[in-house]
Formats: structure tokens, sequence, C-alpha cells
């Protein structure tokens, strides 16, 4: 099973995902390649394969990625290798991906599961951008939020969208997701798809 859990920037879906390897031996985890410097205690190879563009853009023209995009001036991308060897070993693999790299993959392979991540508020989600510790720009987090809010009006086009308030509650409504559709089963629609919600986070946009 391949799950991408998409949403919007510090929305928390890389805290999640490391948590579910965590607890989980079943899942496989994907490292995205990125041309963005690295963060403090970011490891390569770890949480990311750190490029230079030049070396980057090689790759594109090799046609080396699944999928890539330039996000806030800065390139992502999987590397379809990596993706292939862990799904041909029979391993579940989830990871978290951009907005443009989710849609991606999910035209290519649309057995993908699609999981949006929703904040409890968008006052929430901008604390949590300004109490990252990235040295970017203000200007650079403006346009950081101006991009979340597009993207969370559009949070109904994935699959499944979810509140990630507290990490315990979404990481073990994911691994419940996960179980069902293993199953063969279809998901309940007010647990994974709740739309009441998502209506008045979008109004306060």
């Amino acid at each position: 099973m391949l799950v991408l859990i998409v949403g919007p920037t510090a929305v928390g879906k890389n805290t999640v995902v490391d948590e579910i390897l965590r607890i989980s031996k079943k899942c496989h985890r994907r490292v995205a390649c990125t041309t963005r410097r690295p963060r403090i205690g970011e490891v390569d190879g770890q949480h990311y394969h750190f490029l230079t563009r030049v070396d980057f853009k090689i790759k594109i023209r090799n046609g080396e990625f699944v999928e890539w995009a330039e996000v806030h001036g800065n390139l992502y991308g999987t590397l379809k290798q990596e993706l292939d060897s862990a799904l041909r070993a029979g391993d579940d693999v989830i990871f978290d991906l951009d907005f443009q790299g989710a849609r991606q993959i999910k035209a290519k392979m649309p057995e993908a599961i699609t999981i949006f991540f929703l904040p409890p508020t968008f006052e929430d989600l901008a604390r949590r951008l300004d109490a990252r510790k990235s040295g970017e720009s203000e200007e650079t987090k403006l346009r950081r939020l101006i991009t979340a809010r597009e993207e969370i009006r559009q949070a109904e086009t994935f699959d499944y969208f979810l509140v990630n308030d507290k990490l315990d509650q979404v990481v073990l409504e994911i691994q419940k997701l996960i179980g069902i559709l293993s199953l063969g089963k279809i998901p309940p629609a007010n647990r994974f798809r709740n739309t009441e919600f998502l209506n008045r986070l979008k109004s306060a946009l």
C-alpha cells in the first residue's frame, strides 16, 4: 500500500510520518530529494537527499523522478528507483510530500492513498510556522501561508482529510484507516472526510 500524507506548510506532516515509522515495522520510509538547505538536526540520506540545483536538474533530465515540483523556491522530488524497490519488496510505503507531488503520483498510480492534513485553525498553522527555526525570511513565510490557504481550499480533492491536532490521536486514526483499507472495506466518511469541519475552516480563511 502506498500512502501519501499531504497538507500545507507547518501542519506537521513529517512529525506524524516519523512517529508512524517508529512504531510500525511494516512501513517503509521514502527519502525525498531537495535543493533546500538542511534544517537543524536534519541528516542527509535520512531526512532528505540534499542536492545542488544542478544535480537535481540532471536527475530530471535523466527521468529519475516519479514526481518533482518547485515549492517555495526549492525543488523536491521522489526517486522512481527507491519507490519501486520498496513496493516490490511488499512493504507499505508512507511518506509526506507537497501538494503538486501528490497529484503527480496519484495520476500515475491511482491506487495510492492520499490523506490531507488540516490544522485545527489557520491561526494555529501560522503559529507553528513562526515557531519553526527555519531561518526563512518573513516574505517567504508569508508566501507559504498564501499557498497554504489555496491548498486547504482544495483538500476535498484528496481521498481523505484529517485534523492534525494531537500527535497520538492522528497517528491512531491513520493506523485505523490503513487497517480498514487493507481489509478491502470502505472507511466511514464522517470520520475520515469530516466536511463539516473543513467547511468551517475554509470559511475562516
